[in-house]
């Protein structure tokens, strides 16, 4: 997998985080994670289907959200170098629309989102090795 592919792949792991923050991912979620996908995917790429699939796939496999998470902040460390302001301004996007998409962002999901913002503004402060 090459490095941005790697970057949606983290996406899809919080987005898999944010929709489980209230304890259960609802059909609103999942249907706002494609509706966002598909319109990004329209003006950027095709790439953000992959963050679609890995939801599905976590969703499947119930992988801890702290996992996920971990997982995700891995995937960005490894390819920081992706990491454009476009797409983080992508992944907040996405992530404030699937909190907002089953009765409005909670504390829970709020709380997250400012967590995964600013651990990947961090990241992003680190020089590379």
């Amino acid at each position: 997998m090459e490095g941005k592919q790697r970057l949606y792949y983290a996406l899809g792991q919080l987005i898999y985080c944010v929709a489980l923050a209230d304890n259960e991912i609802q059909e609103d979620e999942i249907d706002k994670v494609h509706s966002l996908i598909e319109k990004l995917s329209e003006e950027v790429s095709l790439n953000f289907d992959i963050a679609e699939i890995i939801v599905s796939l976590q969703r499947r496999q119930k992988v801890s959200t702290e996992n996920a998470y971990r997982w995700a902040l891995e995937e960005i460390k490894l390819c920081k170098h992706y990491f454009d302001q476009q797409l983080k301004d992508d992944y907040l996007y996405i992530l404030n629309g699937v909190a907002e998409a089953y009765n409005g962002i909670k504390d829970d999901e709020e709380s997250l989102i400012a967590r995964i913002k600013d651990d990947i503004h961090q990241i992003l402060l680190k020089p590379a090795l």
